[in-house]
């Protein structure tokens, strides 16, 4: 199974958001735009959906910008994919077996509901909080010279 970007920027964004916003203070749109170099009509519109799914919060105004909607350590990376690709089934037919015949007679359809599984099992256990831990240490252990 392959991500699109809209769940691999999504899940950046989120990231971003968590360890951006942790004093509470909305990040601007433009900030976001900036440092994940995402035009800003595309951002807005993964934003939208996120907020939509109860994700992300927007605040408007002076001081206005985007921060999480709930703890980072009460989200994971699994509701953000879920919110921005729909479900996470690696093959159609887990999702419904009207859509192939040979469903209930496939060797094969026990393999893709394990990796369903694990799959979900993985992606439910990375909290954005941990996430965010991560996203800090690399970007702390670049080293960058310039001259």
């Amino acid at each position: 199974m392959k991500f699109s970007t809209r769940g691999r920027y999504g899940l950046r964004i989120v990231i971003e958001l968590a360890d951006r916003s942790a004093g509470g203070k909305p990040v601007l749109l433009e900030t976001l735009a900036k440092s994940q170099d995402l035009p800003r009509q595309y951002l807005h519109h993964l934003l939208g959906r996120l907020r939509s799914a109860g994700l992300v919060r927007a605040v408007r105004g002076r001081g206005g910008g985007y921060g999480l909607a709930k703890p980072p350590s009460k989200m994971t990376a699994g509701d953000v994919l879920r919110a921005l690709e729909g479900p996470l089934a690696p093959v159609d037919c887990l999702l419904d077996e009207r859509v192939c015949r040979r469903a209930p007679a496939c060797a094969a359809r026990g393999l893709w509901q394990e990796l369903a599984r694990e799959m979900d099992r993985v992606l439910s256990a990375a909290t954005i909080e941990k996430l965010a831990a991560a996203q800090r240490v690399a970007r702390e252990s670049l080293v960058t010279y310039e001259i």
